[in-house]
């Protein structure tokens, strides 16, 4: 296996083990969405933690646009 493809598989590893860690964050939102990353090649020299936390924040911003406006809730 070249080293690409052991980088390659550690950034998907990554990924994927901070979709399960957030499952019920990502439960919790609204809507469904269709997941897609396009991983930077410094994602293999991070632990899972700081993954984790980016998409959290991720959700966070998510959460905060699925609010409805006061706008809307004075209707």
């Amino acid at each position: 296996m070249s080293r690409l493809a052991v980088k390659r598989n550690r950034a998907k590893r990554l990924l994927r083990e901070a979709f399960r860690l957030t499952g019920g964050e990502l439960d919790a939102l609204r809507s469904r969405y269709d997941w897609v990353f396009n991983a930077r090649r410094s994602i293999i020299e991070v632990k899972v933690e700081a993954v984790v936390a980016d998409l959290r924040r991720i959700i966070a911003q998510i959460e905060r646009s699925e609010q409805p406006s006061p706008r809307e809730t004075e209707k």
